[in-house]
């Protein structure tokens, strides 16, 4: 009775008023023994329950964290953060770097990329290239801590790599901190939008990278808008390789009033892309440089816009392989009337017929300054030879062109006669290719053979002939024989205008080689394939890689503002991306 009486009263409130100050501590004190007996519900009640980290900031002075795997490390250490390490001893230790990273990281060795470091021990390594060899995320890892070392690497090759939107990441990250890389090739690899925000920040970023790889890649229409930002505002980039990219016009549209005010891009390829007729007009706006109005639409009558005067422009364009047809390359041509800056086109296998040819050719008449054009693989002899006649007539004009190629453009006696004519008058003319013609037979062969001798430019005429046919292998070498003695010629006359140097005299002759089917002064040969023989004497020139003058060029319709003035915006630090935010919402 008297223990039921006690649990009720613990249960019932106190009686205020009548309790002594005994029983009153004596009631406190049996509370907390109670509580202290009972830690299951103590637990209960102080027991957190289960959030979220949030993150916090701790101002510190200086924090230092030292991983000792070996007893040597610790001199090491010291020592480097005293004096930085020169990048031969860099070189020296990049295994055992590498395997170190890998330690740390807890992944395995890649074997291929440690013989690699193996190898290149005892010398600098400026090339990596591990191109058609799978790299993971877990291998990315380690390979992009080696990469944060400055041990003189210039060029790297990732190829057909498996690489995705996580790995590139880190890549580009760690090869931007050292900021010694000058080529970039990350052709045929997965890359979806995310990656190509990466590689355009990477190209805004570097004050290095020359030359960036990224044929065969199919980046979307978001992609196009990162790279055609990073094109615009980079300061470095000068070859951009677009291959096999599967590019329609309206990626060009996008891509090409950036392309032209880009202020160091000067070689773009854009090699067996899905470019048509339709983008007649955004390519004459790669090359178009000189002030004039445009209407893009007709009708429409959109209203482009005027040039504005900048510095830059393309001196290599590239369209190879597109079904560009006569449609295309009348603006082209339009184009290259006022140009000052391409020095290399190339519009081979682009199904260019007599019409196209014909404005091509009226083009040279004008431009003084193309240097290069590839023709090959396009019908132009197709039922007339209007083309090949403007052709010559151009080249009685134009004095700056140094090398058309003609490779497999259905020519024939006819047209080699029209060309051989041409040839005592030209007098810039150092490499002709005509070549995989077959129908060129022996009166066109004995026209060129006879044109040649007046000629003393041409260093370089590749025919085709053929097999066991000794009458024609004479009139072969007869014409190598003078295109080695103009060789001969240009040589000296470069070694009487730069009669300083005896090492610029022996580089400057080395760079005139000669194909494996050219003959030498002494000896005249050919080499035997199994439908030609191919006789030729090459040289290379570069002559045409100097800039030209302050140019003028359009401001694009897809800005909603003037472009960029370059002379006074460097100071104000604008953000080079800073409207990619804005294409999420697209």
């Amino acid at each position: 009775m008297d223990d039921i009486k006690r649990t009720k009263s613990i249960l019932r409130k106190p009686i205020l008023g009548n309790n002594s100050s005994t029983a009153s501590s004596s009631s406190w004190l049996t509370r907390i023994q109670s509580r202290l007996s009972t830690p299951q519900q103590d637990d209960s009640i102080i027991q957190l329950q289960r959030q979220d980290l949030k993150r916090v900031t701790f101002s510190m002075g200086r924090l230092t964290t030292e991983h000792l795997l070996f007893d040597h490390d610790s001199d090491a250490t010291t020592n480097s953060s005293d004096t930085p390490t020169p990048v031969d001893d860099y070189t020296h230790s990049l295994p055992l770097c590498y395997e170190k990273a890998c330690r740390l990281r807890e992944e395995k060795q890649w074997p291929l990329f440690m013989d690699l470091l193996q190898t290149h021990k005892s010398k600098p390594l400026t090339t990596i290239d591990l191109s058609n060899q799978p790299i993971g995320l877990s291998m990315m890892g380690p390979l992009a801590d080696i990469l944060l070392l400055d041990f003189g690497l210039r060029s790297l090759r990732l190829s057909n790599c498996g690489l995705e939107d996580e790995s590139i990441g880190p890549l580009l990250n760690s090869i931007l901190m050292t900021d010694r890389v000058t080529e970039l090739d990350l052709s045929s690899n997965p890359f979806k939008s995310k990656a190509y925000k990466f590689i355009s920040i990477y190209v805004v970023e570097s004050s290095n990278i020359k030359s960036l790889d990224l044929s065969k890649c199919s980046p979307d229409r978001r992609a196009i808008q990162y790279l055609s930002r990073a094109f615009l505002y980079t300061t470095s980039l000068q070859h951009i390789n677009l291959d096999q990219c599967a590019l329609k016009p309206t990626h060009l549209e996008i891509m090409a009033p950036n392309i032209w005010q880009s202020p160091s891009l000067i070689s773009l390829s854009l090699r067996y892309n899905r470019l048509s007729s339709t983008a007649a007009h955004w390519l004459a706006t790669l090359v178009l440089n000189e002030q004039q109005d445009i209407y893009w639409n007709d009708t429409e009558g959109a209203y482009v816009g005027d040039y504005n005067e900048t510095l830059g422009g393309l001196q290599r364009l590239d369209l190879s392989g597109n079904n560009l047809q006569d449609a295309a390359i009348g603006p082209l041509c339009q184009a290259l009337y006022s140009n000052r800056t391409l020095r290399s086109l190339s519009l081979a296998n682009c199904r260019i017929h007599p019409n196209g040819c014909e404005m091509i050719a009226d083009a040279l008449f004008t431009n003084q300054y193309l240097t290069s054009l590839d023709l090959s693989g396009n019908p132009i002899m197709h039922n007339s030879d209007d083309g090949i006649h403007a052709l010559k007539t151009a080249l009685l004009r134009n004095n700056t062109l140094q090398e058309l190629v003609l490779t497999d453009t259905d020519l024939d006696a006819t047209a080699a006669i029209t060309l051989a004519e041409v040839l005592p008058m030209n007098a810039a003319l150092t490499r002709l290719d005509l070549s995989q013609n077959p129908s060129i037979s022996l009166a066109g062969i004995l026209a060129l053979s006879i044109s040649i001798k007046m000629n003393h430019t041409l260093t370089f005429l590749d025919i085709s002939i053929p097999n066991n046919d000794r009458e024609l292998s004479e009139l072969q070498n007869d014409i190598a024989a003078v295109c080695t003695n103009n060789m001969i010629r240009r040589i000296e006359q470069q070694q009487d205008e730069m009669p300083l140097d005896p090492k610029v005299i022996t580089s400057s002759s080395t760079t005139l080689s000669s194909s494996p089917s050219s003959s030498s002064p002494s000896t005249s040969s050919s080499s035997v394939t199994s439908s030609s023989s191919h006789i030729s004497t090459k040289e290379d020139d570069s002559s045409f890689e100097q800039r030209p003058p302050s140019i003028k060029i359009p401001s694009p319709h897809t800005e909603s503002s003037h472009p960029p003035n370059r002379e006074n915006s460097a100071p104000e630090q604008i953000s080079p991306l800073d409207e990619i935010s804005l294409l999420d919402d697209m």
